[in-house]
Parts: structure tokens; sequence; C-alpha cells
């Protein structure tokens, strides 16, 4: 076992590549799942399963055709340069700033928040979100909360709905950009769960870049 350890010891990231000491098993751009957070947890399930004996190549292959998971950091559109995340499971502000930190490219984010707050505040990550979060649209029954948080950090949009977020971050998204849904509450407020609300932003952009 101590062979394995040592051996699986040099599986790194490089950038955007995993690599086996100097050899790249994989990069990002092979795979379906985008976001740094996603290559560290293809990074750890390669090693986890090199350490139970599995084939590295076979787990390769594998990892390149997984699509990922509904609602958790979902690819739900690609239009004129402009990508659209559904990442609706993020429901507290810590798993908003994990979910900019891993689709983000520079300040390019533009970021769809509200629902039902739980309580939590986003005062503890509006100064990473502002390095990275172009323009937050925010809505649901804690938008003043959240708008007071990121005041003076964030560019900020009030608006009525999720619905109306979505409109009002397609329409102003340039190429380059990323609308993303990582709401950072709970969805009770104007929906019956995250899947729900996750539903409701596949379906409206859909209907926008067709």
């Amino acid at each position: 076992m101590s062979q394995d350890i040592r051996f699986v010891s040099h599986i790194g990231l490089d950038g955007d590549a995993i690599l086996l000491g100097d050899a790249t098993l994989l990069t990002a751009e092979e795979t379906l799942l985008k976001g740094r957070h996603n290559l560290l947890n293809m990074q750890a399930a390669l090693a986890t399963g090199l350490l139970m004996g599995l084939d590295l190549q076979q787990m390769i292959d594998v990892v390149r055709q997984f699509k990922g998971l509904p609602h958790r950091g979902e690819l739900v559109a690609e239009s004129n340069g402009v990508r659209f995340i559904n990442d609706s499971k993020a429901t507290n502000p810590g798993a908003t700033l994990a979910s900019v930190k891993g689709f983000a490219n520079g300040r390019n984010v533009r970021l769809l928040l509200g629902g039902d707050g739980k309580g939590l505040s986003f005062a503890p990550v509006s100064k990473p979100l502002s390095d990275l979060v172009r323009k937050a649209y925010v809505y649901g029954a804690c938008a003043d909360d959240i708008a007071g948080a990121l005041a003076g950090q964030v560019e900020l949009a009030r608006c009525n709905s999720l619905e109306a977020g979505v409109a009002a971050a397609a329409a102003e998204a340039e190429p380059g950009d990323l609308v993303l849904l990582a709401p950072g509450c709970a969805s009770l407020d104007e929906f019956e769960n995250f899947a729900a609300r996750g539903d409701a932003f596949r379906t409206q952009v859909k209907g926008l870049v067709a």
C-alpha cells in the first residue's frame, strides 16, 4: 500500500491539466464538466481510484464523458460567447463563492442571487465576490439583505423575480460573460425546491437562446 500512496501522491494539477508525474492525464478542455472546482474533484477521484486498484485509462475515459448532475454546475447553453450555468444547488453564500471561483475567468460573472436566505449573511463573501462578479441580479425574499451586504462591492440590479433577473442578465451579457445561477439561498419563497428553481432557469434560458 505504501508504494501505491507514493504513486498517487504524484497526481497533481498544473494549470488546467491533471498530471501523473510529468505526464498529462487529462485537460479541462477534454471534459464536459467545467470549473476548476470540478477539475479538483476529478483529480481526487482519479487518485482514489488508483488506490483502489482501478484501471487508470478506463477512469479517464469515464471522467471525459461524465456530464455531471442537474443543478450542480450544469452548462445549460452557450450563445454568442455567453455561457449559462445552472448551479441552483448552491444554497448558501459559501457555496455561491465556491461556484463563482470555479467558473469565473476574470471579472466576467453575471450572478443571480436570491430566495430564502435562512438568516445567513453575504457580508463575509462580499469582497471576494467583488473581484469576480461583474454584476449581481438580486431577487426574492432576502433581496434587501443581499443588496445591503454587497452594496459598494458589487454592481447590483434589483429584480422582481428570478425570471426577471435571468432576462436582465441575458440582455446585458457580452461575449465572454457567464450568467450564473448560484443563488446562495433556499428556493422556497418562489419554488418548491432547488430542482424546480433550476428547471425554471433552464427552460427560460433555452427559450432566450433558441
